[in-house]
């Protein structure tokens, strides 16, 4: 991407990202990004936890571009990234992301991955936010997210995320009732039926709904 520091995350990208084995990678991807002195612009890859795209936005990089391991750029996004780096009038860019499960088309959803160092704050621990203060533009190609490759791989994935969803719901001073627990799924089901029109996603949205709010439940 032209001048712009490119920087793969070392971490395991998959959904032993927070296991203690993978601590001492963090440690040295974050010990490689700081030998850059102030890099023009940092693409996290494989992003995870996000940690190298905010070390790298503490080194002072001007921008990051924070992009999913499961998550696709194509030759199209990847200069028009590139353009808005080079952009002065925006503080961060909305992207639009195709989702595919089992490699059906799902929906699409719009999210900020893109924005410059003082741009704003991420939000939560899981299913982060990143609030920008500044003024907001929108890029026109999107990111292609294949959320999975297989069913079981799926479900492992969302028996991992609930515990991370449960954990951060409580910090936040969420309360986890029976009423929650009972109705909460069914709604999520057809929430999610009616974006995706996949019986299958919609159940599986629906269970990991159902194990982050029984899992909250039953935490000390």
């Amino acid at each position: 991407m032209g001048d712009t520091k490119v920087v793969q995350q070392l971490v395991d990208l998959q959904l032993a990202e927070y296991a203690e084995s993978t601590l001492g990678h963090v440690d040295l991807s974050l010990e490689a990004l700081a030998t850059y002195q102030e890099p023009n612009s940092v693409v996290d890859l494989g992003c995870g936890t996000g940690i190298l795209g905010i070390g790298a936005l503490l080194l002072g990089a001007k921008s990051v571009f924070f992009v999913d391991s499961d998550e696709t750029i194509s030759s199209a996004l990847r200069s028009e990234v590139q353009n808005a780096i080079n952009s002065t009038f925006y503080s961060g860019y909305y992207i639009n992301r195709k989702n595919y499960f089992l490699g059906n088309y799902v929906g699409q959803d719009k999210i900020v991955r893109l924005g410059k160092r003082t741009a704003g704050k991420w939000r939560r621990s899981v299913h982060e936010t990143w609030e920008i203060s500044g003024k907001l533009g929108e890029l026109k190609n999107p990111l292609i997210h294949n959320t999975a490759t297989s069913l079981n791989a799926y479900i492992t994935k969302i028996n991992f995320y609930s515990t991370l969803h449960a954990k951060a719901n409580k910090s936040e001073g969420k309360t986890a009732t029976l009423f929650k627990i009972v109705v909460y799924p069914p709604l999520k089901f057809l929430q999610t039926l009616i974006k995706s029109k996949n019986v299958a996603f919609s159940i599986m949205q629906a269970f990991h709904s159902f194990l982050s709010w029984a899992k909250m439940y039953l935490l000390p």
